[in-house]
């Protein structure tokens, strides 16, 4: 086909294809920044399921052909949809509360799958570029959004999990992926605590496990760019190597 004939793409476009997870990372980052500035609770939904778009199309790009996983994935994120939905036209009392604990837990699965789509990108590609460098990055903060919805889970089942310095109401989203952010990075700046043995072990184990992540994961991308870096070096000294002896023979 011929170039001229190619429908032209957008700048925006053009950067979500070349480096999804470029995009992907930068759509998470904005799109919690933006949550807690939108006072409209359907606003907030609608943002919560472009983040769930996006996560999920990028996802649907580094999965290759698992598609029995990728059809589970897609699953969980209607079912969230429609959990999100039902939330928010019809949730009142008790129907509330097991709207929000099916959601959530819908939720968890949904990320979750992705999250291990994003892994197995990273631990398959064979040379650090910008785009593993920002999986790894797209990774860390949807295990930070997992977990936000695990304390959703907990404070759900018991309102007294949690205890905010300087809050009376009762905690929401945003404090919840607050809370994991604190955590996973282990900041901990004390205004929003876990009380309950459960919800304090969750806590623990996000800590250990960020951090885990962290070393892990980076040592990985290092290792990888080392092992890289010592290829070419090596076939560079046989090309000279190789040179060298046609040299001697001529």
């Amino acid at each position: 086909m011929d170039e001229s004939k190619q429908p032209r793409q957008g700048p925006l476009r053009r950067w979500a294809k070349e480096r999804p997870f470029l995009f992907l990372t930068a759509a998470i980052l904005a799109i919690l920044l933006l949550m807690p500035l939108v006072s409209s609770r359907i606003l907030k939904l609608i943002l919560v399921e472009i983040n769930f778009v996006v996560v999920l199309g990028v996802a649907i790009s580094a999965a290759g052909y698992r598609k029995l996983f990728l059809r589970l994935i897609i699953c969980f994120w209607v079912i969230t949809s429609a959990l999100d939905a039902a939330a928010y036209l019809w949730g009142e009392g008790r129907a509330q509360g097991l709207l929000a604990f099916i959601n959530d837990t819908s939720s968890v699965l949904f990320i979750l799958g992705c999250t291990i789509i994003l892994l197995r990108h990273i631990f398959q590609t064979k040379e650090v570029s910008i785009n593993s460098v920002f999986a790894a990055t797209s990774s860390y903060l949807l295990l930070a959004l997992i977990w936000s919805y695990i304390y959703s889970l907990i404070y759900t089942l018991d309102p007294q999990s949690f205890s905010m310095a300087h809050q009376a109401g009762p905690a929401t989203r945003i404090d919840m992926i607050y809370f994991s952010m604190v955590t996973i990075s282990t900041l901990g700046y004390g205004d929003m605590t876990p009380v309950a043995p459960f919800a304090r072990m969750a806590a623990s184990v996000e800590a250990v496990g960020g951090q885990l992540y962290l070393a892990v994961l980076m040592a990985w991308l290092v290792g990888l760019s080392l092992a890289r870096r010592l290829e070419r070096q090596r076939k560079k000294a046989a090309r000279i190597l190789a040179s060298g002896r046609c040299r001697e023979r001529q």
